[in-house]
């Protein structure tokens, strides 16, 4: 039997959302969404500037708090953009707008395929939970036959949700995976029960849960796909090593200061920059940042 949906008026409505965020899944047609997209004020046109695009996943914290705090912009003239969806970060990496993104190992294989030369900086492991809408009587994957699971397609999630459906007994090809790039209306989606589930990160997954879904499964990347990449252009130049161990200092520095203070040191970067509700900030809890 295919793997069709029992909601067929919802896939539509989620197949067609998808649509308008990522079209296509080659290279040149991935738009960025400006919806969920930092301004980067002048840093399109400052050469000087070190632009690092990242999602808004809790291994990413220590970067934006570093940003908040200054220590980015004071040594090294470092900027820390957040964007939406996985594509959003290889779109400003690869048109230029970015000197640093977070990708993955599917994606930069893609990439490469296709002609562009990307370098590999460092790992960016990201853990995703399996979150299903509240409203439906299901509490594991197995129940998950024949329901929507949004994601984005041709990434390390995509991998990840393929080897959920093998799991529960779906064909890969049979398996009904929306498009949804962008991780903040993956998530309000399912608040308006649009898809059946979804793959999210923190702080996402607990913004959910609070907002009345279940997570259903732990997924962690094994072996880690995520990535920080540049192309081979920018981490040729001659100054690129020398910015990055900056980069990699002040995170690790936020680090400290985050495993030390923890939440009440970043509550407006929880609010603003990962959109949390009080009752998400409340539930939440942060991991402890190694380096």
């Amino acid at each position: 039997m295919r793997f069709h949906s029992l909601h067929s008026v919802v896939v539509s409505t989620a197949l067609i959302v998808a649509g308008s965020l990522a079209a296509c899944s080659s290279p040149a047609s991935e738009p960025q969404s400006p919806a969920t997209t930092d301004s980067l004020k002048s840093a399109a046109t400052d050469t000087n500037q070190l632009v690092i695009a990242l999602l808004p996943t809790i291994e990413n914290l220590p970067y934006f708090f570093a940003e908040d705090r200054g220590w980015f912009k004071h040594n090294g003239n470092i900027v820390v953009e957040l964007h939406g969806g996985q594509f959003d970060c290889d779109t400003a990496l690869l048109g230029g707008r970015c000197v640093v993104a977070q990708t993955d190992t599917e994606r930069i294989g893609i990439y490469t395929r296709a002609g562009h030369r990307l370098a590999e900086i460092a790992e960016a492991p990201t853990e995703r939970k399996l979150v299903v809408c509240g409203r439906l009587r299901i509490n594991k994957p197995e129940q998950l036959r024949l329901r929507t699971l949004a994601i984005s397609r041709q990434s390390a999630e995509a991998v990840e949700a393929y080897r959920v459906m093998k799991q529960i007994g779906v064909e890969k090809e049979d398996a009904l995976l929306p498009l949804i790039n962008d991780l903040f209306l993956r998530t309000s989606m399912l608040n308006d029960n649009q898809i059946d589930a979804a793959l999210l990160p923190e702080p996402l997954a607990t913004q959910a849960v609070t907002a009345g879904h279940k997570v259903v499964l732990n997924l962690t990347e094994n072996p880690v796909m995520g990535r920080l990449a540049a192309t081979q252009k920018t981490k040729s130049r001659k100054d690129f090593d020398q910015r990055w161990q900056t980069v990699v200092k002040m995170r690790n520095q936020a680090a400290d200061s985050l495993n030390r203070y923890g939440k009440r040191a970043c509550v407006n970067i929880l609010k603003q920059r990962y959109r949390l509700t009080p009752q998400a900030l409340d539930s939440l809890h942060l991991p402890q940042y190694a380096h």
